[in-house]
């Protein structure tokens, strides 16, 4: 795999260029025909982002197409590329967060969001914030993977709380 280091405004951005599955992954690849969702993760680096980022890889319909250290950088990525999903985790500031989910939807851009919460609080907000879907950070992998299986059925703007409360 080809990974390349772009460092913008002090953050860091890690943009896969290969498409070639890496071999945890082997076994779980999606079914043929089935669309990959485009994915970035926006995280802080360390070992939380790349157990995370490990975690959407093993996902069948999920393709991590980077990972970024901030809502910036995030958005940034967006627009320069075709993304279908931000995975946003809860380590990084809810006023930022807010401020990305704005930005998503006053530039018309179609790329989902999934915010990754700590609290019950947290879920409610970045909701009401505009995410897409938003999912406790306690939940399973399953519960993970049904809220990816749902960016394929659902129209987008469809706000959705994915917490499994």
């Amino acid at each position: 795999m080809l990974d390349y280091w772009t460092w913008k405004r002090g953050l860091r951005m890690n943009i896969t260029q290969s498409a070639r599955p890496r071999p945890e992954n082997r076994g779980t690849e999606a079914v043929p025909g089935t669309a990959h969702l485009a994915t970035v993760l926006a995280s802080v680096p360390g070992v939380a982002e790349q157990s995370l980022r490990a975690t959407l890889e093993s996902l069948p319909s999920v393709k991590v197409i980077g990972t970024v250290a901030g809502c910036l950088s995030a958005l940034q990525m967006v627009r320069a590329r075709q993304v279908d999903l931000v995975v946003i985790d809860s380590n990084l500031p809810l006023e930022d967060v807010q401020v990305f989910l704005q930005q998503l939807e006053q530039e018309g851009l179609r790329t989902r969001s999934l915010v990754l919460a700590a609290t019950s609080g947290q879920v409610r907000r970045a909701l009401a914030a505009g995410a897409d879907a938003a999912l406790r950070r306690d939940a399973s992998i399953r519960q993970l993977g049904d809220v990816v299986a749902r960016f394929h059925r659902a129209s987008p703007g469809d706000a959705q709380d994915l917490s499994g409360e």
